[in-house]
């Protein structure tokens, strides 16, 4: 679906969001977009809300492609990256969790060995 502008096409992002507390922040963007402030300049007054829409970087880009008239292929171009940089943690999160895991429960045993405790149970005789 093709929309003549930002303004016609915010209505649609706010149904669409499943986030509940999101949906109704960006629903507040909506009378100062109505009266004629660009996506940029309305995100810009919501920074101070408590309820943050966005982040400098994605402020830029929206402004950015405002003014380039690239809007549509700026805002794709940092959910790849934001897409990119989400992989990369979570690869990163799985290749460590298990060495920290291991790490543990190595720390576990050399703490019951030099302690005397022992990995097992202890036999006492009556």
């Amino acid at each position: 679906m093709r929309y003549a502008s930002q303004r016609e096409a915010l209505p649609t992002a706010v149904v669409s969001n499943e986030n509940a507390s999101s949906s109704k922040a960006y629903a507040q963007l909506q009378p100062t977009m109505q009266r004629g402030a660009p996506l940029s300049q309305a995100l810009v007054q919501k920074i101070a809300d408590p309820m943050y829409l966005g982040h400098a970087d994605v402020l830029e880009f929206i402004a950015t492609g405002e003014a380039s008239g690239t809007l549509p292929a700026m805002l794709f171009r940092h959910i790849n990256a934001e897409a990119e940089r989400l992989a990369q943690y979570w690869s990163n999160v799985a290749a460590w969790a298990p060495r920290i895991a291991y790490a543990v429960v190595a720390g576990w045993m050399a703490y019951g060995l030099l302690t005397g405790g022992g990995l097992g149970t202890r036999i006492t005789t009556i």
